[in-house]
C-alpha cells in the first residue's frame, strides 16, 4: 500500500530542502542532490517552509536556566520560490 508524503521544491532550480543534519532544519540550505524532508501533511511542509524562511534559530539558554529562540541573520529566503510537491511512497 503506497503512502503520500510531501516534501519541498524550488520553483526554479529543482533544488529541494533536505532532511536536516547536525544543527537542524533552519539551518541547512537548499541542494540538488540529496534526501529531501519528507512531510506526512501538506500543513506540516507549509509549516516548516514558514519556519526556514524565517533564517537560523537556535535555543539559547538563559541564566535563569529558561531558554529563548534566537534567530540568526541570513540571507533573504523567500517562501514564494518554493513549491509543495506531493509523492507516493
Amino acid at each position: 500500500m503506497k503512502q503520500s508524503f510531501f516534501y519541498l521544491e524550488h520553483v526554479n532550480g529543482g533544488y529541494m530542502c533536505l532532511r536536516p543534519t547536525g544543527r537542524g532544519y533552519t539551518w541547512s540550505e537548499p541542494e540538488t542532490d540529496g534526501i529531501p524532508r519528507l512531510f506526512r501533511t501538506h500543513g506540516g511542509a507549509k509549516q516548516a517552509l514558514r519556519w526556514w524562511a524565517a533564517g537560523p534559530i537556535s535555543n539559547i539558554k538563559l541564566p535563569n536556566n529558561s531558554t529563548t529562540l534566537m534567530k540568526h541573520n541570513q540571507q533573504q529566503r523567500t517562501p514564494m520560490d518554493w513549491e509543495i510537491k506531493e509523492v507516493m511512497i
